[in-house]
């Protein structure tokens, strides 16, 4: 028997917690070959001018945390609108490649995990890696999802320069964290400098 997708109940869950969902999309990998999970926008989230992306479906599938405990993850990603659709379409296939090797791996991601893209995530910009967090921007209403299944906790893709990246492979993961809790950059900025105290 086919086990029913937890696609809906999540669906369900953005618009109550985030707002309305205006586009679906299916994640794709980087030959526009279907994956098995989709991607919902929703725009003017988590502040106006903004559009926040969050997998759909990829919870049907349990990863294994370091412990060996199985869990069922979401993820979740925001920036602002003003780089245009054609970035966002762009943008959708590296979320959709990066979710993609997760499933592969099938171990969860945990806070603190960091991808590196390899490449700067768009033209000018120095941000080339997404740092893996609780979804700070968005209500905490947002972050866990009860169901019949069990609970479908939500992460942020975050953003984050190389020297960031650098930083938090030496220094790690909290001291990060401290340094933006403390200059408080602007994280859906993809033009955005490292935070400040990097520099020194």
């Amino acid at each position: 028997m086919v086990t029913p997708s937890l696609k809906k109940n999540v669906l369900d869950h953005i618009e109550k917690t985030l707002g309305k969902v205006s586009a679906v999309a299916s994640g794709q990998d980087d030959e526009g070959n279907d994956l098995p999970f989709d991607l919902a926008f929703v725009p003017d989230c988590p502040a106006e001018g903004a559009t926040t992306i969050v997998t759909v479906g990829l919870s049907d599938t349990e990863v294994a945390q370091s412990n060996g405990t199985k869990i069922r993850q979401e993820f979740v990603f925001c920036t602002y609108q003003r780089y245009g659709t054609e970035w966002f379409s762009e943008f959708a296939k590296v979320m959709g490649y990066v979710c993609d090797a997760i499933l592969k791996d099938g171990q969860a991601v945990a806070s603190g995990d960091v991808f590196d893209l390899g490449s700067p995530m768009a033209p000018g910009s120095q941000i080339s890696a997404l740092y893996f967090s609780d979804p700070l921007y968005h209500i905490e209403d947002f972050w866990k999802l009860e169901t019949k299944k069990g609970e479908i906790f939500f992460g942020w893709m975050l953003p984050i320069t190389g020297d960031e990246m650098a930083f938090l492979s030496e220094k790690g993961p909290d001291a990060l964290d401290r340094a933006f809790s403390e200059q408080e950059p602007d994280l859906m900025d993809l033009g955005r400098e490292n935070v400040a105290f990097l520099k020194h």
